[in-house]
């Protein structure tokens, strides 16, 4: 069994870059005291259009990964909540500031005319109906 030397499929794959160089941007953000985050993002940035350009094969996934180890700084993960009961129309709509109820109305309102049916405060069959009007069940205030 010979020892040492050239053996088949041993070593880098050619045409690949050293590892040292990949790395260059992030050893000079560590050299410049820059907060980790900074420098994931600009590493982000630096083979961001080696990836977009598809020559570096590895630019990909160096920009991938730079990403996805920033996320946690910038994105950070939404707690789990239970859900501890019913919730209606009526618990939400008791919560709504009078400006969001206006905007919701507002929001009706558009929706009703886009769908062809009568606006709800109309006389030809709204809910509002006054004295000697007739409301939509027929029966006359």
């Amino acid at each position: 069994m010979p020892r040492g030397g050239a053996r088949p499929g041993a070593g880098r794959p050619k045409g690949t870059r050293p590892t040292v160089k990949r790395y260059a941007s992030l050893k000079a953000a560590i050299r410049d005291d820059i907060v980790p985050v900074e420098g994931l993002l600009r590493l982000a940035s630096t083979y961001r259009t080696r990836a977009l350009s598809g020559k570096d094969n590895g630019a990909a996934e160096i920009y991938r990964q730079a990403l996805k180890d920033a996320a946690p700084y910038l994105h950070p993960r939404l707690a789990p909540i239970e859900h501890t009961g019913k919730l209606s129309l009526q618990d939400v709509l008791e919560r709504l500031t009078p400006d969001q109820l206006a905007a919701f109305a507002d929001a009706l309102a558009a929706a009703s005319a886009e769908a062809g049916d009568p606006q709800p405060n109309d006389a030809a069959g709204g809910l509002d109906a006054g004295p000697g009007e007739q409301t939509p069940t027929g029966s006359v205030h």
